[in-house]
Order: structure tokens, then C-alpha cells, then sequence
């Protein structure tokens, strides 16, 4: 039996609402290309309206619209292949006539685009000259059971082009699809057989692809999800500069009312500077921002990227962050300060199912969209962006068109791959009118741009000097440390130290607290916490800083970069030379009159008799810092600047970071696999987002709200409704964002072994699809005082992204 094509349906009714396919094919392909345009734009049109063809299947139809039929799947992405290849095989050579200058290219496209049909809901997989992609889907019987006559005349009306075409009847189209199978080899040895002149060559390519990669599943998704496009207008733009600058004035009354300082006005000054100078350059894709730690860098690039949207330059700002510490914090400034929709994405936020499927898709696409005015990030998810490994991923890249991206600490990216980076961002700012802001105190070489950005660093202003660095040489355990951070206290009155991974500051911070009496307050801070816990604990830690009352901080690099909290004496176990600046940053912050130079001690921390940050940090990295440091005994803030410089200088002299970019010219040849596992970080293990369903103080009234608004009482009952999947496709776009990003504030990433143990995990069977966000089992398990701390005894090397 064969269903006609206008009886089809693109997915299930809801609330008596029909989706007929026909009227999907459409509506993506508009999305997606121009019937009337040049003919990479017309491939773009064509392989929307053929996406879904496979849908027009009678078992698809039957598998989609009656229940009992829903078990397994019928695949369909490879017919839509299949039909798209031939076709544009028949358009092939007027086409060349049209472009003849780039026919390598529309090959290329062509190519391109019939992988992305065949993989358009999983993993975007390489060229294989030996296998075209629908093979792998193609199921006996299909074009039988597939109303192709409907098809063709819906091609033809909606695609004039294809009238030119040699496909007569129906009845072609099987054997055309046969003989496809030579021509696909052919096309793919041709392509793969070209030369790639250079990395930038191969990194323009490579952007160019994705892009078009991105404008087919953007098209599908949101015509799906119905998600509504979200730019920042001139307008808003210019209200939230004012509600902005109103903003640094309250903030700068506060800190002044506080303690006496010198650096109200001198952030102020700075950035007035900032904005100057970025409005009399020369319009650039890419821009620099080198500041000190504390002196407002996120503030000033936030004004700066309002000022492109106002401008209309730009559409919308995404601000990227290494840390998740710094997200939150950034998020809520950002939200305070401008008053603007604040759209937070990361790996905790994107729920890792398989696929945006025939079920529902909203729940993945809700944070991929990246669909408003500002969006927060990391760089994991920028590099997926860049680098995606799945066909949801790219759906990021259009939200990138016109956008003004803030880099913040980009110094972090794993020196490897860091020209790699720069080769993509570069080729991303031009294809995509795209404008990025690199903010950090200090930044490794630009060498590998094609042109030179323009730094919007002020230059004469003067450089605080608010803290010393005391390097020793001696070692310290955690009862070492723990007497010296103790004996601190009472002179200093607000002290820390920075370990190199949660164990250390785990057994240090025992070792304090069985040390000092109820009058200390001591506080263990790290990456296995909830996004609520981190945000209580900092404000606590503040309240008492700001009151001066002795505390100790005992915490891992968590709070180097992008937390404003200021202490006078910091112990810092050795990191590399960036980390060292970063941790300074924590110290004497805001210069405050009257009181002596903050003190960073730079020691040798053992466990068990042995360093630790090796689970953390390059062995040539720690060996270029330990040279570097090895003169000095002091070294005051202003020379900082210059020992970081010289570390980057020869961290990439030893270790130039070349190697990751062959894996460019290979994906522009189609082969993607070596690119795709690209991170701006080494990868330390596979981890499970895992809900906790405490409802301990940390749970703010804003929360509580939340979880009312969604008639529940505690995140136990948020996770409830989490697990009955059903009624999210009831609520709006807007809602169901808000339900998502409520579902961030209780999750902790933990390893995968240890996840099992202690949450629904183990429950599943081997026929059971896992929960993408497991449940603790045992909460008594996460504690108040160290979250999770406790599970990670033997996971030295985790790292917080």
C-alpha cells in the first residue's frame, strides 16, 4: 500500500493539530535556500524540500501515527539522500556552465549536502568514496511503499529547475538511484583528490561547509519547534548601554561606600577608553583586550558589544567563559546590568540524547538555538559551534551570523590546538559577518590571523600594583599548609588557598576546619558543586570578606578567573604562569587605601609525598614555568604581565600547537573525523550530569518561584516531571526554557563509574534508553559543606569546564 504524499504527516497531531509533510518540506526549504538564487543557493532550497522524503514511507507513516507501531524505528533520512543526489546530478552540469569558477565548489556542495541529508538527525560522519551515505539507512522495499509519483510532481511545482532535468517518470528513479552509486564514487575521489593550497584556504572551506550544514538543520529544527529568530535591536541595545552605564555608576558608589580605593575611577577611566577606541578604529573582525584582573574587562566588552548592536553591527552578544564559575557570575551581571534576556548554554544545559528524533526535539534545540539577545557560554559548546560532531550542533553556527563574541580568558585553550582556534574564528568572523573580542590580561601569540586585530587596550592609564608574589621554594602538605593558612588568619583576618585538584583542597580543608575554633569560618569551594551551592557559598565567603571577618578559603582554580572575591594573603599551590596571574587576581583586588600590598605565596604542594598538578597541567607548560619562576623570590604586580608574555613566547617555541591544523585540510577534503574531536581542552574522562535533589539553603527564593511556577515544591518534584517527557511540547518556547535552564541549577557533572553507583543509572537496563540527566539516589551523599567533594578521592584530574 502506498500513501499518497499529500496524506502524509511530518510527525504526531498534537492537540488536534495536524503536520502535513508536504507543508514541512516547504517550510524548510524557504528556510534554507532561494529557488531563484545562484545554484549553491538553489541546492540549498532543493535539499530542504527532499530532507524528509523518507517520511512519505507507508511504514514511517504507519510507525509515526499509531502507537503500537512506535517500537524501534524506520529510518528515513537516507531516501531523502538518495533523491536529493540524483537530482542535483541531473542540474549538475548546467550548473558548472553557471559557476564555472567553482565548480570544485558546487561538487563539494553537492556532496556535502547529500551527507547532511543522510545524517541529519545523528552524527555528521565522513565522505566514504566506497559507501554513499544512504546505503547505511536503506531499507528493501522503500521506493515501493513511497508515493514517488506525488514526489516528482511536488519537486517540479515547487523547484522549476528540475523540469530541465532528464528524470521523465517515476519509474526512473530507481535506477538512477542505482547508478548513482558509480557517480557518488566518482564525485568523492575527484574532491578528495584536489589540493588544498593552504590552512587558511582549508579553514575557509571547512567554515563554509558547516555553514551550509547549519542553514539545512536550523531550517528543520525551528520549522519543527517553531522557534521564533531573537536578534537585539538598535534600540535595545541603546537602553541597555544606559541601563548599563547606570549600573557601573551604582557599582562604583557601593565599593566606594565599602572601603576607600583606587580603582573606581581608574575602571571608569579604562572603560571610557575601551568604547573610545573601538569607535575610532577601523571597523575589524577581530579585536584584543588586555587588562589586569579586576579592572572591569567583562564590563568594558560588554559595552563595547552593545555598542555594535546599537550600531547595528552586530544582532546579538555571546559571551564566552572557560570556567563555569565564571558563566553564573557572568550571567547575572549581564542580566543586572543591561536588563536583557540572558540565555545561558553549556554541557550542563544540553541534554545529551541521541537526536532531535520524531519525538520531541524541543529540549535540545531550546539551547542549541542560542536564540536571544545575549547568550553565555563556554568554550566546549564555541567549539562545537565551530567543530560540530552532530548535526544539532551546528544549529549554533547560524546564531553566530552578525553576532559580537566576547573571549574571555581565551588564554585557556589547550596551547595544541590554539592556532587551530584562531584559524576558525577567523574564517567564522568573515564568513558570517561575525565580530570577536579577545578580554584577558594576557594572551598567546596572534601570529596565526592572516591579519592583525586591533587592540582596544588603554594605554595610559597606570598599572595598579596591589599585590607581591612570593616564590618559595620549600614543600607543604595539607597539615603544613592547614597550620600556615591558620596561624594566617589572625593576622590577615581573610585568607585562601588555591589547589590543583578537588582531593587537595578535600584533605586541606579538613585539616583547617578540625584546626580552627567557631570563630573562623571556613569554606571549601569547587567544581563539584550545583550552580545554586557555588552561588550561595561566594556570597557567604563575601558577606565576611566585605566585614573583614576571619575566614579561610580552601578551593581549586574555580575561583582564579571571573569571581570578585579579594583576599590579603593567598597561598597558591604551583600551577603554570597564567594560573599564578589568575590566582593573583583574587588579591588586594580592589586596591583598597591604607592597607599593605596583598601577599601570593607560590608553593610546592605534595599529597602523599607527590605533586599533583601534572593531573592538571602540560609537563612542558609546568617545565617553562618552573624556569621562569625559578629566579625570583618576589615579583611585584606590574612585572606579571611581562612574565606571562615570556611564558607563552616559550611554550609555543617548544611546542608550536602546528599539528591540529592537517586536520583542516582533511576536513575540507570531506574526511571530518580527526577535526570533530577537537576540544579547547584535554579531556579527562566521560562524566554524567546528575540531578541533586536537595533542597538545601542554597535554594534561593528565585528558585522557589521557579519550582512554584511549575506547581512543584521541591527539586525533587522538578525532576519528576523532567522524567515525564510528555508535557513539554504543551508549553512555549519561552517556557520551556525557563523549565530547562531551572533544571541547571541542581545538576553536578560526575564521573561515569561513580555516577552509576549513586543514581538511576544503574537501574536502566541494557535495552533502556539512560536518562540523560541521572537522579541521585542517596543525597545524603552531597553534603552542605563540600557538595560532592567527598565522591572524588580517586579523580585527581577532573576538570571543570
Amino acid at each position: 500500500m502506498v500513501i499518497p504524499l499529500e496524506q502524509c504527516i511530518a510527525r504526531p497531531r498534537e492537540g488536534g493539530r495536524e503536520y502535513p509533510l508536504t507543508s514541512h518540506l516547504i517550510d524548510v526549504a524557504e528556510r534554507s535556500g532561494n529557488p531563484q538564487g545562484d545554484p549553491f543557493e538553489q541546492l540549498q532550497f532543493l535539499a530542504g524540500l527532499l530532507h524528509d522524503a523518507g517520511k512519505a514511507q507507508t511504514s514511517w507513516q504507519r510507525y509515526i501515527e499509531v502507537p503500537d507501531h512506535r517500537r524501534g524505528s524506520v529510518p528515513h533520512a537516507f531516501l531523502g539522500a538518495a533523491l536529493f543526489f540524483v537530482f542535483a546530478l541531473r542540474l549538475r552540469n548546467e550548473y558548472r556552465q553557471l559557476c564555472a569558477h567553482n565548480a570544485e565548489l558546487l561538487d563539494g556542495a553537492i556532496l556535502q549536502l547529500t551527507a547532511d541529508l543522510a545524517d541529519h538527525h545523528g552524527d555528521l560522519k565522513d565522505l566514504d568514496e566506497a559507501a554513499p551515505p544512504w546505503e547505511a539507512g536503506w531499507r528493501p522495499g522503500c521506493l515501493e511503499e513511497t508515493d514517488l509519483a506525488g514526489l516528482l510532481r511536488f519537486v517540479r511545482e515547487h523547484f522549476p529547475p528540475v523540469e530541465a532535468g532528464a528524470i521523465v517518470s517515476p519509474e526512473d528513479i530507481p535506477e538512477l538511484i542505482r547508478q548513482a552509486r558509480m557517480q557518488w564514487r566518482r564525485l568523492v575521489i575527484a574532491h578528495q583528490s584536489r589540493r588544498v593550497a593552504s590552512t587558511d584556504e582549508a579553514g575557509d572551506d571547512v567554515v563554509m561547509k558547516r555553514i551550509r550544514t547549519a542553514r539545512l538543520i536550523s531550517a528543520d529544527r525551528f520549522s519543527v519547534a517553531e522557534v521564533t529568530p531573537v536578534a537585539l535591536s538598535p534600540q535595545q541595545a541603546d537602553a541597555a548601554l544606559e541601563r548599563l552605564l547606570g549600573y557601573c555608576r551604582q557599582r562604583g558608589d557601593e565599593l566606594d561606600a565599602r572601603e576607600t580605593t583606587t580603582l573606581t575611577g581608574l575602571r571608569q577611566r579604562a572603560q571610557e577608553e575601551v568604547v573610545r577606541a573601538y569607535q575610532a578604529a577601523p571597523l575589524s573582525p577581530l579585536y584584543t583586550l588586555r587588562m589586569p584582573t579586576g579592572m572591569g574587562k567583562t564590563l568594558a566588552a560588554l559595552r563595547v558589544g552593545l555598542e555594535a548592536c546599537r550600531t547595528g553591527r552586530a544582532e546579538r552578544i555571546v559571551y564566552v567563559a572557560p570556567y563555569l564559575t565564571i558563566l553564573s557570575q557572568a550571567v547575572r551581571e549581564m542580566r543586572d546590568a543591561t536588563g536583557l534576556e540572558v540565555m545561558e548554554h553549556h554541557h550542563l544545559s544540553v541534554l545529551q540524547s541521541s537526536s532531535a528524533d520524531e519525538g520531541d526535539p524541543h529540549e535540545l534545540l531550546l539551547q542549541e538555538s542560542w536564540q536571544a539577545p545575549i547568550v553565555a557560554t563556554t568554550f566546549n559548546q564555541l567549539f562545537r559551534g565551530l567543530l560540530p560532531q552532530s548535526a544539532q550542533e551546528t544549529i549554533r553556527l547560524r546564531a553566530m551570523q552578525k553576532a559580537f563574541l566576547i573571549l574571555d580568558e581565551p588564554q585557556i585553550v589547550d596551547g595544541d590546538v590554539w592556532r587551530l582556534f584562531l584559524s576558525l574564528m577567523e574564517a567564522a568572523a568573515a564568513r558570517l559577518e561575525m565580530t570577536a573580542l579577545l578580554i584577558t590580561a594576557t594572551t598567546p601569540p596572534l601570529d596565526a590571523l592572516r591579519v592583525a586585530p586591533v587592540d582596544l587596550t588603554p594605554q595610559a592609564l597606570p598599572s595598579p600594583c596591589r599585590y607581591v608574589v612570593t616564590v618559595r621554594r620549600e614543600q607543604m602538605d595539607e597539615h603544613a599548609l592547614a597550620d600556615a593558612l591558620v596561624e594566617a588568619v589572625e593576622e590577615r583576618r581573610v585568607v585562601a588557598a588555591i589547589l590543583n585538584t578537588i582531593e587537595d583542597a578535600g584533605r586541606v580543608y579538613k585539616q583547617v576546619k578540625e584546626r580552627c575554633g567557631p570563630q573562623v569560618a571556613v569554606f571549601n569551594l569547587h567544581g563539584a558543586m550545583t550552580s545554586l551551592h557555588k552561588k550561595e557559598r561566594i556570597e557567604q565567603i563575601r558577606a565576611r570578606l566585605n566585614a573583614k571577618q576571619p575566614t579561610v578559603v580552601v578551593a581549586t582554580q574555580i575561583i582564579e578567573a571571573g569571581v570578585d572575591l579579594s583576599f590579603r594573603l593567598i597561598y597558591r599551590a604551583r600551577p603554570i604562569v597564567p594560573s599564578l596571574v589568575q590566582a593573583a587576581g583574587r588579591a588586594n583586588r580592589h586596591a583598597a587605601e591604607g592597607e599593605p600590598l596583598a601577599e601570593v605565596v607560590d608553593f610546592h604542594f605534595l599529597r602523599d609525598g607527590k605533586e599533583t598538578r601534572q593531573y592538571v597541567y602540560d609537563g612542558i607548560a609546568t617545565r617553562v614555568s618552573d624556569e621562569l619562576l625559578e629566579p625570583f623570590h618576589t615579583i611585584p604586580e606590574p612585572e606579571m604581565p611581562g612574565l606571562c608574555e615570556r611564558y607563552f613566547e616559550e611554550v609555543f617555541r617548544r611546542k608550536p600547537g602546528t599539528s591540529t591544523l592537517t586536520y583542516l585540510k582533511e576536513a575540507a577534503l570531506g574526511r571530518w573525523s580527526d577535526l570533530q574531536r577537537i576540544s579547547p581542552f584535554q579531556e579527562k574522562g566521560y562524566r554524567v550530569s546528575v540531578f541533586v535533589p536537595n533542597a538545601g539553603p542554597w535554594v534561593d527564593d528565585g528558585t522557589r518561584e521557579l519550582l512554584a511556577r511549575f506547581g512543584v515544591e521541591d527539586p525533587g518534584g522538578l525532576y519528576e516531571l523532567y522524567r515525564e517527557r510528555t508535557w513539554i511540547s504543551e508549553f512555549s518556547f519561552v517556557e520551556r526554557k525557563r523549565f530547562l535552564g531551572l533544571m541547571q541549577r541542581f545538576i553536578v557533572p560526575v564521573a561515569y563509574g561513580r555516577a552509576r553507583v549513586i543514581t538511576n543509572l544503574g537501574e536502566v537496563s541494557p535495552s533502556e534508553r539512560p536518562p540523560a540527566i541521572a537522579l541521585l539516589r542517596q543525597p545524603h551523599l552531597y553534603r552542605e559543606d563540600t557538595g560532592f567533594g567527598n565522591l572524588v578521592q580517586d579523580l585527581d584530574e577532573w576538570i571543570y569546564l
